[in-house]
Formats: C-alpha cells, structure tokens, sequence
C-alpha cells in the first residue's frame, strides 16, 4: 500500500501541474490568441481519454489471475505510462519555445499522463484489507489532492523565478517518484527462487 500510494503521488504532482498550467505554457511559448491556446490546452486535456482506454485494457488481461499477477500488471502498466510521460517533460522543456513541436509533445503527454491514474486505485482496492478499502482510497485521495495544492503552485514560482522550461522540466520528480515505487512493487509481487519447484531431471 505505500508503494501504491507514493506512486500515487507522483502521477499527481505531474498530472495537476500539467493540467494547470498547459494553457498558460502555450500562451508563454507561442504568443497565440487566447481562442488558439486555450483549445490547444483543452485537447491536451481530453486526448488522455485514449491512455486511459488502453491502461483499461492492459491492466485488465491478467483479470483471471492471481492477485499477485494483477498488481504486476497494473505496475507495469503504470511503469510504461510514468515513462512516456516524464520523458515528455523533458522533451516539452527541450522544445518550449517551437510551439508546433510542444503542441506534438503535449498531445502523446496527455495521453500517458493520465493513462496510469485508475490503476493507483485499482492496485489499493486490491491489496488493502477488505474491511478498509473504503478508507484506504479516502486517503489515498486526499493525499493526493493535498499534494495539488502544493504542486501547482510550485511550478508557478519555478516558473517565475526561472522560467517555464525548468517548471516543465522539475515536474519529471512525479514520474520517477512513480517510477521507483511501482517497480518496488512490481519486484514484490514477483515468485521468488525459492518458490519455484525444481524442474524434473
């Protein structure tokens, strides 16, 4: 469960900064009318509804499975969502100011970064004790969206004080935050040596 709720933790700090900032980014980068940044924005926004139906999918091929197995999977889905999307902070600062390229950047970054964010929650539900799942997605929220409050204006001072590349570039920490959990947890939910029955001779 802590595993589950620090990866969490880094998919929120990345994903409400994006989602905060990404029209006023856009405004900074390009100088387009409002109308133009703002759609630009919205699409970035809404395209993560494709990440979110492959995540589904993946996720779900080890339905029948084991526990252990299903946890595995929606780690590695989470892994390869984190992954796309703290590469696509780096490569967003790298291009900040070729506004065309970013708007690219942008559209695969809204896909995966909001790919992996059922997961958190499935992986809870299932490795929590039944008596308390509903408590322990409260809080796993509410961590969650407290770390927003911090986020959020995190980047806003980086941004001020050093502009919006390295804002962009400081919200990679959720993903490798992400990154570094989930694989803890995937390592976990991995048979063991000594759990595997020797093969006949």
């Amino acid at each position: 469960m802590r595993l589950a709720n620090l990866g969490y933790l880094g998919h929120m700090w990345e994903l409400y900064s994006m989602w905060g900032w990404i029209a006023v980014i856009f405004l900074a980068s390009s100088g387009w009318p409002k109308m133009k940044y703002e759609i630009v924005a919205a699409v970035a926004i809404a395209i993560g509804a494709i990440g979110c139906i492959w995540a589904g999918a993946a996720s779900d091929r080890m339905q029948d499975h084991a526990d252990s197995a299903r946890v595995g999977q929606r780690a590695k889905v989470t892994i390869v969502a984190m992954s796309v999307s703290g590469a696509c902070c780096v490569l967003a600062a790298l291009v900040f100011h070729h506004p065309v390229l970013l708007l690219l950047v942008a559209l695969l970054w809204g896909i995966a970064i909001v790919a992996d964010s059922a997961q958190f929650s499935a992986i809870i539900s299932e490795v929590s004790d039944k008596s308390y799942v509903g408590t322990a997605l409260t809080l796993q929220t509410a961590l969650g969206f407290l770390l927003t409050a911090f986020s959020i204006r995190a980047m806003e001072a980086i941004a001020n004080h050093y502009g919006w590349r390295w804002a962009l570039a400081s919200m990679t920490i959720g993903p490798l935050l992400g990154i570094w959990a989930m694989s803890g947890l995937l390592a976990g939910t991995q048979p063991s040596v000594a759990s595997v029955p020797p093969q006949n001779a």
